[in-house]
């Protein structure tokens, strides 16, 4: 559900401004209610009382995790003000996941945002008898003077190493195949791969 709707985010937005993508503006919020959208719709398919909540405060998801507080003090990664960007909740007061959405890759940023969701379970999850069963990074990527989506796989396969070598574990990664635009009043987003990769810790 993740999967296909980051397609169906950027295909609006490319419908709505005449051909521009997600990552050409600030528009990570449509990627975080197209998101939503599914999310609810298929949890509450299963589970009446499922609810979901953006920008929620890691402060509440904490409290509301039911994990049993280690000794000490949480992971650094874990400190200040930060929200998720969506909380999946399986009933009042019982987090079931956590979702953090970006519009674009950013080696800077990204790489803590990923190891924020996965401290984030490892803390407050199963493990220690908290209710968070999945914690959800997903981001959607261009190459440009990609016309094969050569250079947008090749990032896939930078990032998974870099997954590897981090030595994360429990986690599954997912890619959307790279996939193009005609007919644009941009022509020079033919030769531009579009895609995205989802990286899910349980």
């Amino acid at each position: 559900m993740v999967y296909n709707s980051i397609k169906i985010a950027n295909k609006d937005y490319e419908n709505w401004s005449g051909g521009a993508w997600l990552s050409d503006y600030g528009a990570e919020g449509l990627l975080v209610a197209e998101i939503s959208r599914e999310l609810i719709k298929v949890a509450r398919n299963s589970n009446k009382d499922s609810y979901l909540t953006v920008e929620e405060s890691f402060t509440t998801i904490f409290d509301c995790s039911g994990a049993k507080a280690k000794i000490g003090r949480p992971p650094s990664v874990l400190n200040g003000n930060f929200r998720a960007d969506i909380v999946l909740w399986k009933s009042v007061n019982e987090v079931w996941g956590v979702f953090e959405i970006k519009r674009k890759w950013d080696w800077e940023k990204c790489p803590k945002d990923i190891e924020r969701v996965d401290k984030l379970i490892k803390t407050y999850g199963q493990d220690q008898n908290g209710s968070i069963q999945l914690s959800c990074f997903a981001v959607f990527m261009s190459k440009g003077q990609d016309p094969d989506g050569k250079k947008l796989k090749e990032q896939y396969k930078e990032i998974k190493d870099y997954l590897s070598n981090e030595g994360y574990e429990n986690y599954r990664v997912k890619t959307i195949k790279p996939y193009f635009t005609k007919g644009t009043k941009y022509p020079e987003n033919v030769n531009y791969s579009k895609g995205g990769l989802i990286v899910e810790f349980y």
